[in-house]
């Protein structure tokens, strides 16, 4: 590795006049920094960016925190965009992104405060916390600015911010779609208990039948827990046992692809025995023979904010702010309208 000593060596330079070149000095001439450049440049130096944030006793660190993400999650294609998102932002305010995933054996071990100042991290982006994590609990007490994406908790406190949509509005638009095509026996698979936008999810859709004045049946209430291969095998079961059902509505595209699987296994179509409305869009979504009619969001726009709710936090430019960003219901070939 090509060490500044070597600049120096390459220059005549001493390494005091190397370092303040490379930093971009005022003390230094224009020429100066010209040669020093230039022979960086030819010997591929590379800075030592940690090493420079100690010299200068600052750290640009951003943590995004992804809480025990499923092997399933992959199909999504949900993660990448949103750290595209994040990463834009705080490139421009030469912020540094560091991913960390974690689990509940990790918060256990190791605090969620004690965790951030080993890593020097200034600020954090949580993803995928659910209400029963021991960090959620934790960063609440917490001083450090934080961004919360899709978790819909109050808090009284000042540092920290949420990003998301307005899924129980949301829900409400997808089942209301259903209804107005002629629906009334709609199956609901449900993510996991323990996440908030699932809870806003069923709020919505179980409100969406009682304005219609329709009976909110339990039974069609499945809990398939964001997972691909759970939505599958549950409505295989439900479908058997209630034949009468007629559309699925989905809190996750990823469970209405199970879905997908298990109706046609039991030779039904969709939309002509069964249709189905998905939530998220994922790439797949359109590619799918029928086309899956589904809630859009965008994950790119959420990594966006996050960054610019963070930047904005470490410069008291906000006190604990929510940002709601825009839904949309994209229909294509995945429902059918009943006579």
């Amino acid at each position: 590795m090509v060490k500044i000593d070597d600049i120096s060596k390459a220059t005549g330079f001493s390494r005091t006049t190397i370092s303040k070149a490379l930093n971009d000095k005022s003390d230094i001439s224009e020429k100066t920094k010209e040669i020093v450049r230039k022979a960086a440049k030819e010997l591929n130096y590379i800075p030592n960016i940690n090493a420079r944030n100690l010299r200068k006793k600052r750290n640009n660190i951003i943590a995004v925190i992804i809480s025990s993400p499923s092997k399933e999650s992959e199909k999504t294609n949900s993660l990448y965009p949103l750290l595209l998102g994040v990463n834009k932002f705080l490139e421009e305010k030469d912020l540094e992104l560091a991913l960390y995933i974690i689990d509940s054996e990790k918060q256990i071990k190791k605090s969620y405060i004690k965790f951030c100042k080993e890593r020097n991290v200034i600020g954090a982006i949580l993803v995928g916390i659910k209400t029963d994590d021991i960090y959620l609990k934790q960063l609440i007490n917490s001083d450090l600015p934080c961004v919360l994406i899709d978790i819909n908790i109050k808090t009284d406190s000042n540092n920290i911010s949420i990003v998301q949509i307005d899924d129980f509005k949301a829900s409400c638009e997808a089942v209301q779609y259903l209804i107005d095509n002629g629906h009334t026996n709609i199956v609901y698979l449900n993510g996991v208990k323990n996440s908030t936008v699932s809870v806003d999810r069923l709020k919505g859709y179980k409100a969406t039948l009682r304005k219609n004045k329709l009976l909110v049946n339990e039974d069609y209430i499945v809990e398939a827990d964001f997972s691909e291969k759970k939505a599958e095998e549950k409505t295989n079961e439900l479908l058997i046992k209630h034949p009468e059902v007629t559309a699925i509505f989905s809190a996750s595209d990823l469970m209405a692809l199970g879905a997908m699987s298990a109706i046609e296994k039991l030779k039904l179509k969709i939309p002509e025995d069964i249709s189905i409305i998905g939530f998220d869009d994922i790439p797949i979504a359109y590619y799918l023979k029928p086309g899956l009619t589904t809630i859009a969001q965008s994950f790119y726009e959420k990594g966006l904010e996050s960054a610019k709710l963070i930047w904005k936090q470490l410069n008291n430019e906000v006190k604990g702010e929510v940002v709601t960003l825009v839904h949309q219901l994209v229909i294509r070939d995945s429902v059918r309208k009943l006579k």
